[in-house]
């Protein structure tokens, strides 16, 4: 819990902070000063039911900071977009975000990419090919979600990159709790290294990329049959991929 005496005080105490976690923090409404400090480099706010909006408070010149991790932090609405130095961002439990600005993420130098459970969150960033540093993206439970990649697969009955409209850096890919999900055609994303798919009960059709080296299937039942060792119709096309994982137990 943060206690402070007047704006001064707070301003010439902050003025060179790097590291700042808030966690937990229900009675906490408003951040002491008028902005946060722009030598941050690390901002954790887990647990703030009550906390306004961080994206108001972000200074312009706020280009130091590498890792921003928000769970459980209803009241925002919407990332700033002065992240030009952000290398890890975290979006857990935020129920009142519901889009990313409108040009997409102004974050040039991000390499892990995560958004779990954002119920209200209606699409991806825009532009999340224009990402050419992200290595990881992980995202999960997202029951209101009409497209993932700027209006294209209403429903989500798909998730394709045909269009190659996700990082072509992406060496790892975890999709998980995608209610209608039934399609994964990922076989563009040449860099793509690993798959995890969880808890998509509809996903059966997937077109994967040569370079896969490890597959992770979990609460997928009707991938899991497609993908029995010399049973399953899609069996031919997972053969190459060196070590193959179904609810725990190593198939290949």
């Amino acid at each position: 819990m943060m206690h402070h005496k007047s704006s001064s005080t707070v301003s010439k105490n902050t003025c060179c902070l790097e590291k700042l976690w808030i966690k937990n923090c229900s009675s906490l409404k408003f951040f002491p000063t008028g902005e946060l400090p722009s030598t941050l480099e690390l901002l954790c706010i887990w647990g703030c039911a009550n906390l306004e909006s961080i994206s108001e408070k972000m200074s312009p010149n706020g280009t130091a900071l590498e890792y921003l991790d928000i769970r459980g932090y209803p009241n925002l609405k919407i990332l700033p977009e002065c992240l030009t130095s952000l290398k890890e961002l975290h979006i857990e439990d935020c129920g009142g975000l519901e889009c990313f600005p409108k040009r997409g993420l102004s974050t040039p130098n991000l390499m892990h990419l995560r958004i779990w459970r954002c119920v209200n969150l209606r699409s991806l960033p825009q532009q999340m090919k224009n990402l050419t540093s992200v290595h990881t993206l992980s995202i999960r439970g997202f029951p209101g979600v009409e497209s993932f990649l700027e209006g294209v697969f209403p429903n989500m009955a798909s998730f394709s990159d045909e269009e190659s409209l996700l990082p072509p850096s992406l060496t790892y890919l975890f999709i998980s709790e995608l209610e209608s999900l039934t399609t994964l055609a990922l076989q563009n994303l040449v860099s793509l290294t690993e798959l995890g798919i969880d808890c998509c009960l509809q996903a059966q059709f997937l077109e994967l990329p040569a370079t896969l080296g490890r597959l992770e299937i979990t609460g997928c039942p009707i991938i899991k049959e497609s993908c029995l060792k010399e049973k399953g119709g899609y069996w031919p096309n997972f053969s190459h991929i060196p070590c193959i994982q179904i609810d725990g137990s190593y198939i290949h």
